[in-house]
């Protein structure tokens, strides 16, 4: 894992141009969140899956999706909106602190 990457809180065109950029002056990571968090997850992977630089991408669970049967749904909503297979490294919780967390 990197130790350095660009976090991603952007929406839209400003999103794809950001990581675009981050990727060509050398990030290696890129961090973003769910659809109803950030709402760049699309952006994020055409832009990742628009070089063939090897990235690191993090996305994370929103709040109202803990809960083992939302988490996989989410996962899979995020799974998608990036991309697919090449995009996704790492899945996190992304406020660990309520909610369904066992069961998530």
């Amino acid at each position: 894992i990197p130790v350095l990457g660009l976090g991603v809180a952007l929406t839209g065109e400003a999103t794809y141009e950001a990581v675009k950029y981050a990727i060509s002056i050398g990030y290696r990571l890129i961090d973003t969140a769910s659809e109803e968090s950030y709402g760049n997850e699309d952006q994020v992977g055409a832009a990742v899956n628009g070089t063939n630089t090897t990235t690191f991408v993090t996305t994370k669970l929103w709040d109202t999706d803990h809960g083992f049967y939302q988490t996989l749904e989410a996962f899979e909503e995020s799974y998608q909106a990036l991309g697919g297979q090449r995009v996704m490294d790492m899945y996190m919780i992304h406020s660990p602190f309520r909610g369904k967390l066992v069961e998530t």
